[in-house]
């Protein structure tokens, strides 16, 4: 089995009380019901001798621009999941266990600067946004992170 690591971010902006979450489009292989995909959080792997905030602040920036944000203190959410990487061999994949932990990231910007590994983006109220994920542990921890943002009030 293959050990992996990643760390991510739930990234939000406020507009006025409301609360918007950017979730980045992963495009999917095609298929014969059409194109895949699916909607999550900026994420990537940790380079050797990267802390978790390095890496995050790294992959934030790669994958949106983004550069002017504060990191929430107080919110750190981890996941692990297994799946099988078929990219790595079609026949035979190996088993993956995967560990991604998250930040909780207050952007100052809106505009979005996609990365290759995505093809689109959206800016979405909570309730949208969890309609728009495609797997339950993302759908959790954007529950966790919207909990914990309503309990903290001197979020600019």
């Amino acid at each position: 089995m293959i050990f992996e690591k990643s760390i991510g971010a739930i990234v939000f902006r406020k507009e006025g009380d409301k609360i918007f979450y950017l979730l980045l489009h992963y495009p999917g292989k095609r298929s014969r019901s059409g194109y895949g995909g699916y909607f999550s959080f900026v994420k990537g792997h940790q380079e050797r001798g990267e802390t978790y905030t390095e890496t995050m602040v790294r992959e934030l920036k790669e994958e949106t621009g983004f550069e002017n944000v504060e990191i929430i203190p107080g919110f750190i959410e981890k996941e692990e999941y297994f799946f099988r990487d078929i990219y790595q061999n079609k026949k035979n994949p190996p088993l993956i266990k995967k560990q991604v932990v998250y930040f909780l990231v207050n952007s100052r910007e809106k505009k979005v600067r996609v990365s290759f590994e995505h093809d689109d983006y959206k800016w979405s109220p909570y309730k949208e946004a969890l309609k728009l994920l495609g797997f339950n542990n993302d759908k959790r921890i954007l529950e966790k992170a919207n909990r914990y943002l309503n309990k903290i009030d001197d979020i600019n």
